[in-house]
């Protein structure tokens, strides 16, 4: 695996995180898991651009569309709330309370004045070409890994009272046991331990969205990421998958492959996975445009595990098991359904 440093930047503000919080203790806000997530991913969005960084109007708009459409889901009526509501037109949508309208409303600015704040935020970022996972050091001494295009956040604050990273993507842990616990948040989940090895893989995007744990070595507790009252505990050679709105149970958690680190080195652990979460993890990893019909996405495939793998020979594997074609297209490869007399 690569031994190069993952590119680290530091981005500086005084923004507090007061939606993750709000969210977490004020559940009978309404708002459910995927939606609050959203929300606080936009949150954060909004407090980690530099104030003269270009915006892009693609995700700007994107991202007010999803605040829009996740409070105007939320009913009013319906709630019995022991605190005073306020109703108020406001481009057709109806806010939930007085403070959470506030929130709303200054994610809504913040988005429409360029992200103008930013909290005390580092990041490092695995580059997309990275066939190899991408080496990083914390500043507490713990290591670890990050497959392509994954993203790693933490604040200034860490190591100070608790230590705490947000993931997007997948990354392996080596984390140093000093007293003060270790939080792994990403989109749905929030993982805790104090001393092991373990790795996270959490992509929103892909087709049947989770969020993976595998334990390496050691012991971790596994929660919700806005509620850690519930929550099981991983030992060695364990994982769990957990998937939204999906109780999470000790009943869930699963023998880990012996193949489940192969990404570390360039390789390929691809199980009952949807072909539309390989493409993405495929694009990421050599950097190509990987394409397919709807049709193909959701169609599960399981690989022969190796640890070095080639793009060309998953893609001939692909075709192969699937009884699909596949062709070059601008950019990359497009995959496509063929009579079956044709192989």
């Amino acid at each position: 695996m690569t031994t190069r440093n993952a590119n680290i930047e530091s981005k500086s503000n005084g923004a507090e995180e007061f939606l993750p919080h709000f969210l977490e203790n004020f559940p009978e806000s309404g708002f459910d898991e995927i939606e609050g997530s959203g929300l606080v991913d936009a949150w954060n969005l909004a407090g980690s651009a530099l104030r003269n960084e270009p915006v892009d109007e693609e995700l700007k708009s994107s991202v007010k569309a999803y605040i829009f459409d996740a409070i105007a889901k939320q009913d009013l009526e319906s709630r019995r709330l022991d605190r005073n509501l306020l109703r108020r037109p406001w481009s057709g949508l109806r806010l939930v309370t007085t403070r959470f309208s506030a929130v709303a409303a200054s994610l809504l600015v913040l988005v429409g004045m360029s992200f103008v704040f930013a909290p005390d935020i580092h990041t490092i970022r695995a580059p997309y070409g990275s066939v190899e996972a991408v080496g990083f050091v914390l500043p507490d001494g713990t290591t670890g890994y990050l497959s392509a295009g994954s993203e790693l956040r933490y604040s200034y604050t860490y190591g100070s009272a608790s230590r705490v990273v947000a993931l997007k993507g997948e990354a392996l842990f080596e984390v140093i046991k000093n007293g003060s616990p270790f939080y792994v948040d990403t989109y749905n989940t929030r993982v805790a331990v104090l001393g092991t090895s373990f790795s996270v893989r959490a992509w929103a995007s892909d087709v049947d969205p989770s969020t993976i744990v595998k334990v390496r070595d050691g012991k971790v507790a596994v929660s919700r990421r806005y509620n850690t009252s519930q929550r099981v505990f991983l030992e060695r050679a364990q994982q769990i998958n957990v998937r939204p709105k999906v109780v999470i149970l000790r009943e869930s958690i699963e023998p880990a492959s012996k193949h489940a680190f192969n990404w570390l080195s360039g390789g390929i652990d691809f199980v009952n996975m949807p072909i539309g979460s390989v493409l993405n993890e495929l694009s990421r990893r050599f950097d190509i445009r990987l394409d397919a019909s709807i049709s193909i996405l959701d169609r599960r495939i399981t690989l022969l595990p190796s640890e070095k793998a080639s793009l060309e020979d998953v893609l001939v594997d692909i075709s192969a098991a699937l009884n699909i074609g596949y062709r070059k297209i601008a950019g990359g490869y497009e995959f496509y359904t063929v009579p079956f007399s044709a192989f």
